[in-house]
């Protein structure tokens, strides 16, 4: 049994679909990076990619974030020092930043940082 020039064509297209859908399938951020503010035993969820200034109430008074361009800081903070708001820009996956004074914790999660996910012996 010979191959003829539409069996070609229909594999052809065939592969062509799978293979877009493939791109399509592996090209997707399953793992979306975002802010986590966390205060006083809540917690807030933020896309990292989406501008936006929160308003965290503290002890001794309102902390602001600020999310910006794939970005997160303290904006401001009413704690003595300032230390939270020295440590600058945070945007990768694991990094963080808290004010101990005013109980605000700020951390970036998510993305694909490429570790292990499983160790088999």
């Amino acid at each position: 049994m010979s191959l003829k020039r539409g069996d070609y064509a229909v594999i052809l297209l065939s592969l062509l679909v799978i293979s877009a859908f493939a791109v399509q399938v592996y090209s997707q951020d399953l793992h979306p990076t975002v802010v986590c503010i966390e205060s006083r035993g809540t917690e807030w969820v933020y896309p990292i990619d989406e501008d936006r200034l929160v308003t965290v109430a503290g002890p001794h008074g309102d902390t602001i974030v600020e999310v910006k361009d794939g970005m997160v800081r303290f904006k401001e903070s009413p704690c003595p020092h300032h230390t939270c708001s020295l440590r600058g820009w945070m945007k990768n996956p694991g990094e963080w930043a808290a004010c101990l004074p005013n109980e605000v914790m700020l951390s970036v999660e998510g993305g694909d940082d490429g570790g292990i996910d499983a160790f088999n012996l």
